[in-house]
């Protein structure tokens, strides 16, 4: 039950039927059959309330089922999409699973290979963020910026629609995706060239605490923004179960 309707509606309401009931006890017709068939109509505004938002909302389920399928493969692709440009900026290779056929054609088994591959192969190497080159570091940051743009699209296309949960979830992702482009579009010109190399700033000093220091929060968003991809996953799983199409961590 709605529980905005129950405070806007089931209780005031349901308070004037009682009243009005109530009071009818006390006084003689014409008012007491008026306050009776008051309270009736207050019940039955109840009644028919509910009765149509429960057809609007089925009706509304039947529509959406039409397009979840949809919704899982466009997530998907989202999640899988965030997960490759990390991969390919530490330069890791696909998960062996993925050369397996059954996995592939296997949609419950090969989002449970992403997510271990996220979780067993990505996470414990963003450290090597730090040795990535200017090159890597710039095509990390385009992907990135794609990714940005696919959250939105998303919310744009399925905001009203999406369980609050997925919905929060992808503005997570969009956030920490940001999180770690800001990192690169501060200082483009001097992440990825190796510390040896770093210019002194202005005034004289070392770059290399600043530098190290933005690759460091720019590793802290990565990781958070790969667990959002694991967890993303799972809930994929829960909410879209039917068959997603042959989607590879690419």
């Amino acid at each position: 039950m709605d529980t905005y309707l129950v405070k806007r509606l089931v209780v005031p309401l349901g308070a004037a039927a009682i009243l009005s009931m109530f009071i009818s006890v006390f006084i003689c017709d014409p008012w007491r059959s008026l306050l009776v068939n008051l309270a009736a109509t207050f019940l039955g505004s109840i009644v028919t309330v509910f009765f149509i938002d429960g057809i609007l909302r089925r009706r509304e389920e039947q529509r959406w089922e039409r397009v979840k399928t949809h919704v899982g493969r466009q997530t998907s692709i989202l999640v899988n999409g965030v997960a490759s440009s990390v991969r390919t900026a530490l330069g890791i290779d696909p998960a062996d699973a993925f050369d397996d056929p059954g996995v592939v054609e296997n949609q419950t088994r090969l989002r449970e290979v992403m997510t271990d591959f996220i979780e067993r192969e990505l996470l414990p190497s963003t450290q090597g963020l730090f040795r990535i080159n200017q090159d890597g570091w710039r095509n990390f940051a385009a992907n990135l910026r794609n990714a940005i743009f696919s959250c939105d699209r998303l919310i744009s296309l399925f905001g009203t629609n999406l369980d609050p949960r997925i919905t929060g979830m992808i503005l997570d992702l969009q956030e920490q995706a940001r999180a770690v482009l800001d990192t690169y579009e501060i200082l483009p010109d001097m992440l990825g060239v190796p510390f040896n190399q770093l210019r002194p700033n202005r005034r004289g000093q070392s770059s290399v605490p600043i530098v190290r220091a933005m690759v460091h929060g720019a590793i802290l968003n990565t990781d958070a923004m790969l667990r959002t991809c694991a967890t993303l996953l799972r809930e994929i799983g829960r909410s879209f179960p039917e068959p997603l199409g042959v989607l590879f961590l690419a």
